[in-house]
C-alpha cells in the first residue's frame, strides 16, 4: 500500500437497521468605458501570469514555482481508488484555497484534488464539504467576500453534492455575493428556516443513490448550520433552528421513525460548528447513522461506536484542505456499515492542478489587484502606533551613521528581497501574503505599497524591533522586546521546519554583536 494513503477497515455486529469574478465583470460592464477598462485589466492580468498556462508559476500557488508541469504526479497514479460506494468529506478549509509559506511539501491547495474525486465514479460517490470555508468573516471585509466566492465558485466546478455553511458566511451571501445557484453546490441548511431557505435557493435535505453493479445505496443527508455569535449579524431572530430540533423534525417530516434504527436509508449529518452538545445530541439519535464535523487536528479522524446500536460514526474533516476523508462501503453492507473503509486521503503539493479551479484562485487574486485592498486607507482595518510612533523603514537606520554595517549585512538576506517573491508568483496584491513580506502593512504608517512606500518592502529593520521613529528621536531610548515574534509568520504551516531548526534559521539572519535575550 502506497504511503500516501491509510486505510482503516471497520466491523460492526449487525446492530442498526460551479465563470469567476462576476461582481467586478458586472460593474465594468454597465458602461462602454467598463468595458473598455474591463478588457484593459484581462489583458493586463494576462500580460502578468493571472490567466497564464496552469503549468506558468506566476498563475498559480506559491509552492507551484517550485515543481515543474511535467514533473506533477496524477494521484491515480499513487493512490488504490477506494472501491464500492465512496462516500467523500472535506471542511474547515480556515479560508485557504491554497497553501500558504515559504516550503515545500505543504499539502493542500483546492485546485490539486480534481483527480483524486475522478477515481470515483460520480454515480457511486457522495462528495460533501461540512464547511466552514472562510474564518472571521466581518462586515467590510472584502477579501473574505472574495475569497467566499472563490471557494464556491471552485466547488461548484468540483461537482461537489452539497456544502453547509456558518450562520455567518450565510449571511456574507445574503448581503454581498451574486453567486448563482447552478454555480455552486447545493447549498444545505436544514435549521434555517423555509422563507430563508427559499432567499439562499438552499435545500434542507439532499437524497442521492448510489450505483454499484447494480446495488443501490439511498442517502439521505442533513446539514446543520452553527449559529456562532448569530446576534452579531443581519438575518432576523427566529430563522435559525436549533439543529436537533431540525434533524428531528425533517426525519418526521420524511416518515422516518426517530426511536427506530434507520434500515433502509444511510442517514449522514453534516454539522459546521464545534459544539460539544450539539454534536452529542446528534450522534445519539436513532435514525442517524453517521455525523461529520470539524476539529483542530490536520488530519480527518472517526470516531467509531464499540458496538452500533444508537451511538452514530462521527467523522471529522481536517484542516487547511489538507486531506479528504473517504469512507468506502462495500456492497451488500447497505445502511447498517457492518463493514467499511477509512481512508484519510493527502493532498499532496505535486499532484496536477486543474486549470479550471486555478483560474478561480486567478481571478480571485485579480479582484484583490482591483480593489487595491493595501493600498486603499479605507478598505483594511489599521492599528495606531503608541506615543505617536511611526515606520521609517530600513534605509534611516542605515543612512543614520548608526547601523549602516548591519544594513548592509540584511541587503544580503532572503529577508530583504522578500516581497519580490511574492511579485514573481503574482500575490504582491494579497494583504495575507504581503502583511509577512513587508513592514507595518496592518499599521496606519505602514506599508502601502512599493510606488509609496518602498522602503518598507521586505522583512525589514522595523520588522523585528519595531517602529523607528522614537528611536531616531531619542537614540538613548534602546529596544527591549521584539516588535513581533518570528513565529508570528514563520508557523507550523508556512514554515514546517522553522521551530525544529530554529537556531539554522538564525545563523542565516545573523547581523547582530550581542546576546538575543529579547528575542524569546
Amino acid at each position: 500500500m502506497n504511503v500516501k494513503q491509510r486505510r482503516t477497515t471497520y466491523g460492526f455486529r449487525r446492530g442498526r437497521g460551479a465563470g469567476a469574478l462576476r461582481g467586478i465583470a458586472c460593474i465594468c460592464s454597465i458602461t462602454a468605458f467598463g468595458a473598455m477598462l474591463w478588457v484593459f485589466l484581462s489583458a493586463a492580468w494576462g500580460a502578468a501570469g493571472g490567466y497564464g498556462d496552469p503549468g506558468d508559476s506566476r498563475s498559480n500557488s506559491p509552492m507551484a514555482h517550485t515543481i515543474a508541469d511535467e514533473d506533477r504526479i496524477d494521484p491515480a497514479d499513487e493512490i488504490d481508488p477506494p472501491q464500492g460506494f465512496v462516500l467523500m468529506f472535506t471542511g474547515n478549509w480556515l479560508a485557504h484555497l491554497e497553501p500558504c509559506g515559504c516550503s515545500d511539501r505543504q499539502l493542500g491547495g483546492i485546485d490539486r484534488r480534481t483527480r483524486i474525486f475522478d477515481l470515483v465514479a460520480p454515480n457511486r460517490r457522495l462528495l460533501l464539504d461540512a464547511g466552514p470555508l472562510i474564518v472571521g468573516w466581518e462586515n467590510g471585509s472584502l477579501q473574505r467576500l472574495f475569497k467566499l466566492e472563490a471557494f464556491l465558485y471552485s466547488l461548484g466546478e468540483l461537482d461537489y453534492d452539497a456544502i453547509t455553511l456558518t450562520y455567518s458566511e450565510m449571511d456574507a451571501m445574503q448581503w454581498e455575493l451574486g453567486v448563482a445557484s447552478t454555480d455552486r453546490p447545493e447549498l444545505l441548511a436544514t435549521n434555517l428556516d423555509e422563507f430563508a431557505l427559499m432567499e439562499f435557493e438552499g435545500i434542507s435535505y439532499l437524497q442521492k443513490t448510489l450505483e454499484v453493479d447494480g446495488e443501490f445505496l439511498d442517502c439521505l443527508v442533513l446539514g446543520v448550520m452553527d449559529a456562532g455569535d448569530a446576534d452579531e449579524f443581519t438575518l432576523e431572530d427566529g430563522t435559525l433552528e436549533p439543529p436537533g430540533q431540525a434533524v428531528e423534525r425533517v426525519l418526521y417530516e420524511l416518515g422516518l421513525e426517530l426511536s427506530e434504527l434507520s434500515l433502509d436509508t444511510l442517514v449522514i449529518v453534516t454539522y459546521s460548528g464545534l459544539d460539544e452538545e450539539v454534536l452529542d445530541e446528534l450522534r445519539w439519535m436513532p435514525a442517524v447513522d453517521m455525523v461529520v464535523t470539524h476539529d483542530y487536528a490536520d488530519e480527518p479522524e472517526i470516531s467509531t461506536p464499540v458496538r452500533r446500536e444508537y451511538e452514530a460514526v462521527v467523522v471529522t474533516t481536517g484542516h487547511m484542505g489538507k486531506y479528504i476523508a473517504a469512507i468506502s462501503i462495500p456492497p451488500g453492507s447497505g445502511t447498517q456499515l457492518d463493514e467499511f473503509e477509512f481512508l484519510p486521503i493527502a493532498v499532496e503539493d505535486d499532484y496536477v492542478r486543474d486549470p479550471a479551479v486555478v483560474r478561480y484562485i486567478d481571478d480571485y487574486q485579480l479582484q484583490l489587484a482591483v480593489e487595491d485592498l493595501i493600498a486603499d486607507e479605507s478598505k483594511l482595518r489599521r492599528a495606531g502606533l503608541a506615543d505617536g510612533n511611526y515606520f521609517v523603514g530600513s534605509s534611516t537606520c542605515g543612512q543614520s551613521g548608526c547601523h549602516q554595517e548591519i544594513y548592509e549585512t540584511w541587503q544580503e538576506f532572503s529577508h530583504a528581497r522578500a516581497m519580490p517573491t511574492l511579485i514573481d508568483i503574482n500575490r504582491d496584491m494579497d494583504p495575507e501574503c504581503v502583511a509577512c513580506h513587508v513592514v507595518g502593512m496592518e499599521y496606519v504608517t505602514g506599508y502601502r505599497s512599493m510606488e509609496s512606500t518602498p522602503d518598507l518592502a521586505g522583512v525589514g529593520c522595523e520588522m523585528c524591533h519595531g517602529p523607528g521613529l522614537n528611536h531616531v528621536l531619542d537614540v538613548l531610548a534602546p529596544y527591549n522586546k521584539a516588535f513581533t515574534s518570528c513565529e508570528q509568520c514563520h508557523t507550523h504551516e508556512t514554515s514546517p521546519s522553522f521551530e525544529p531548526e530554529r537556531e539554522e534559521y538564525f545563523e542565516q539572519i545573523n547581523h547582530w554583536s550581542g546576546p538575543r535575550k529579547w528575542w524569546w
